[in-house]
């Protein structure tokens, strides 16, 4: 609830995609210079600064950021390939992927109407892309906002919407010698096998460069730090 006793507007999916339902949790807002306000998502779009996005679960969060998406592609004229989209599972990137191309082709469908047949989507967003049809120049822009969905949709492939570790390889595997790192990097979730190759290896380097009484020394020492290692491991599990 607002501090007035008016409840937030929301997305509801109960509704049906044009659907709108006050809700009485917190729903979207935006971050701008420490004040706190509600997100309307067909407002002007931030160009600079940090803004947070925040809603409690289920009140619409991955449409905001859909719409968001859409919209910078549209209206604002960026290609699809220079947003970038992080989040934190895989998961949370597969859904979040299909969402995103799933708005634009309904922007498309919209657009298409709204040149057609001049009606406008109840969809708020969707009607802030479609605006008015009453005269050429307007048609034109609508025409070329269709044309820049439809690419966006044909060339969703390019889509730069990742886990933020996914992200993190991807600029490793792809900067190589900036990173100083292995051009055949890769990313495992199974720790196991690298902490086996490693107490391999130091042990290797120890039978290698030790003394038999320095050996003696360290090997106990060597079994602790194997078997602390696998048990972080266990845990992290």
């Amino acid at each position: 609830m607002d501090a007035d006793g008016a409840p937030r507007l929301g997305r509801s999916d109960k509704c049906g995609k044009q659907g709108f339902v006050k809700k009485s949790a917190r729903v979207c807002q935006s971050l701008d210079g420490g004040n706190m306000r509600t997100w309307d998502p067909k407002s002007p779009l931030p160009h600079r600064g940090t803004w947070l996005l925040e809603a409690s679960a289920g009140t619409g969060k991955t449409w905001q950021l859909a719409s968001l998406v859409c919209r910078l592609v549209i209206a604002e004229r960026i290609p699809i390939e220079k947003i970038l989209v992080l989040t934190f599972t895989n998961a949370a990137t597969a859904e979040l992927t299909e969402r995103v191309r799933q708005r634009l082709i309904e922007a498309i469908q919209a657009l298409d109407q709204a040149i057609e047949t001049g009606v406008i989507s109840q969809d708020p967003v969707l009607a802030s892309l479609c605006a008015t049809v009453s005269d050429l120049r307007t048609q034109d822009e609508l025409r070329l906002r269709r044309l820049l969905g439809q690419a966006a949709v044909a060339h969703f492939d390019r889509a730069t919407i990742f886990t933020i570790h996914g992200y993190c390889q991807r600029a490793l595997t792809q900067m190589p010698l900036e990173t100083g790192q292995p051009t055949d990097l890769t990313l495992t979730a199974e720790m196991r096998e690298v902490y086996d190759y490693v107490s391999a290896d130091i042990r290797s380097q120890a039978h290698s460069h030790l003394s038999v009484e320095q050996l003696n020394w360290v090997a106990p020492l060597l079994n602790e730090l194997t078997y602390w290692v696998k048990q972080a491991d266990t845990a992290r599990v």
